[in-house]
């Protein structure tokens, strides 16, 4: 039998402790969250403006990330996109907890055979693979 090593664990300054990969993966959504926030204020380009007449050209000065089939600059598209991308995530796990909390509440503060259900309608719902609800 082969003994599992726990993540190693730090002391802040605080006295709580925290893990290393835990703290990157926080950075990591702290900067795209501010980049979602500040990206009209940081963008190079305006996002519709075709700045270059080299379809699908490559990484130079002025655009870091190349531009696109219309000549459109990568780098404001990917940082304007992020505004998206955080704002259905931010509203997707809002109402995932809003409606847990509620059907939680619900189930514990009747009890008896709504409880059942619940529980009953919910197992069914994790049974099904993830995909399946993506297609």
């Amino acid at each position: 039998m082969t003994m599992a090593r726990a993540a190693a664990s730090r002391r802040s300054f605080l006295g709580h402790s925290y893990n290393l990969v835990g703290v990157i993966a926080a950075l990591v959504i702290l900067a795209w969250t501010l980049i979602a926030i500040f990206a009209p204020y940081i963008i190079p380009h305006s996002i519709g403006d075709i700045v270059d007449d080299d379809y699908f050209g490559p990484m130079r000065q002025g655009l870091w990330l190349g531009s696109d089939y219309l000549g459109r600059d990568m780098l404001s598209r990917v940082l304007m996109g992020a505004r998206y991308t955080v704002g259905i995530s931010l509203a997707a796990v809002t109402i995932a907890c809003f409606s847990g909390v509620v059907l939680g509440m619900i189930a514990a503060v009747t009890g008896g055979w709504l409880d059942t259900c619940l529980s009953r309608f919910l197992d069914a719902m994790n049974s099904i693979p993830s995909k399946l609800f993506g297609l």
